[in-house]
Order: structure tokens, then C-alpha cells, then sequence
């Protein structure tokens, strides 16, 4: 009797989570650029705090604000790879599989970053997503 009395007690908690859960996952994403240090809530919670060149990667295509070429983007990251082409697009691609890899760790969409299918990058974004960019010039 105790067993079901508590499984019945602990299904609820269970099925109120996921019930919760759903409602953040589907929740649109609120990005906060700091240059180094990006933010990025949903449903009004922190659910990543990105640093270093994740936090920079997402911040240049912030400030650009449309689609650029990976390696003009790339070369701001690194500068001191700019005449080395080979080592830049390694560099590249690793930070984005890094960028993924914590993105997906959250249940983030790992698109966030992603190709526009002509060669450039860009910050995905869905409908309700909002973009602050907490380095911006203000009025």
C-alpha cells in the first residue's frame, strides 16, 4: 500500500516537471551579450552563461546583427591566425562544435548559431526571441 501511496506521490511530481519543463523549452530565448560573457534565459530563467570565445562568437554576430561570411567573423576571434587559412577554419569549427555541445547541454537549440546555406553564419533566431546587446552604443 505504501509503495503505490508513494509512486501515485511521486508520478505527480513527476508529470507537474514535465509539465513545467515544456512550457520553458518551447519558451522564447532572451539573449543578453556582455562582449565577453553572454547570457541566455528562457522563461525567465538563466539557463546558460556562456564565456571566452563562445561568449564572443555570439556577441560579434549580435553586434553585426545579419548573416557574415565565417571568415571575416573568424578573424576577429583570432587575429593571430588571420594569414593562415587552414588553422582559422580549424579553429572555427571547433569553437562552434564547443558552442553546440554547451547549447545542446541545456536543452538549447544547437541551430542558435547556425549557416544561412550561402556560406555565412548567423544567430538564428525564432519568433519571441529578444537580442540585448548589453555593450551596445545607447541613446
Amino acid at each position: 500500500m505504501w509503495a503505490v501511496s508513494y509512486c501515485g506521490k511521486w508520478a505527480d511530481t513527476v508529470d507537474k516537471n514535465l509539465e513545467r519543463l515544456a512550457g520553458r523549452v518551447d519558451a522564447p530565448l532572451r539573449i543578453v551579450s556582455y562582449f565577453d560573457n553572454v547570457v541566455i534565459e528562457r522563461g525567465g530563467v538563466t539557463e546558460l552563461k556562456l564565456t571566452g570565445l563562445s561568449a564572443r562568437l555570439i556577441s560579434e554576430l549580435i553586434e553585426v546583427g545579419a548573416p557574415v561570411a565565417w571568415e571575416p567573423l573568424a578573424r576577429q576571434l583570432w587575429p593571430h591566425d588571420a594569414d593562415a587559412p587552414a588553422a582559422l577554419r580549424k579553429r572555427w569549427d571547433m569553437a562552434l562544435y564547443r558552442l553546440r555541445r554547451k547549447l545542446s547541454s541545456r536543452s538549447l537549440r544547437p541551430d542558435l548559431v547556425a549557416p544561412d546555406g550561402s556560406g555565412r553564419i548567423l544567430l538564428h533566431l525564432e519568433a519571441g526571441d529578444e537580442v540585448v546587446d548589453a555593450d551596445g552604443p545607447t541613446s
